[in-house]
């Protein structure tokens, strides 16, 4: 486990700006997809077939989406409340690479290994 120190995470304003243009590509990305998803099947019985199999894989991406934006609304509340940084089992600080390659993390990768 990590030990808690007096430290907090440098450039909380650019990580909030990361999150904020994360968001909005997952947002945009859930509107494409829900936009395919709403099209109607073609007449043709094999590009049926096809269209259901693409319908398939975009609901895959749009669960992984919303996955995504959840974590992302998650990180920018910790921010908020002034909790971003802090790992939620242990309480220790985050390691500042670790929240630079995963933003949305919450816990340090000692609590993360296990």
């Amino acid at each position: 486990m990590g030990t808690k120190t007096s430290r907090k995470p440098a450039h909380l304003a650019q990580t909030r700006e990361r999150l904020v243009a994360q968001r909005a590509r997952f947002e945009g990305q859930g509107a494409r997809i829900g936009r395919h998803l709403r099209e109607g099947l073609p007449a043709d019985s094999e590009d049926q077939a096809q269209a259901l199999v693409n319908d398939e894989v975009m609901n895959a991406l749009d669960q992984n989406g919303r996955a995504e934006l959840e974590k992302i609304e998650a990180a920018i509340g910790r921010l908020d409340d002034g909790s971003y940084g802090t790992c939620a089992v242990c309480g220790a600080w985050i390691d500042e690479r670790r929240l630079e390659v995963l933003p949305t993390t919450e816990h340090c990768r000692a609590c993360a290994g296990q």
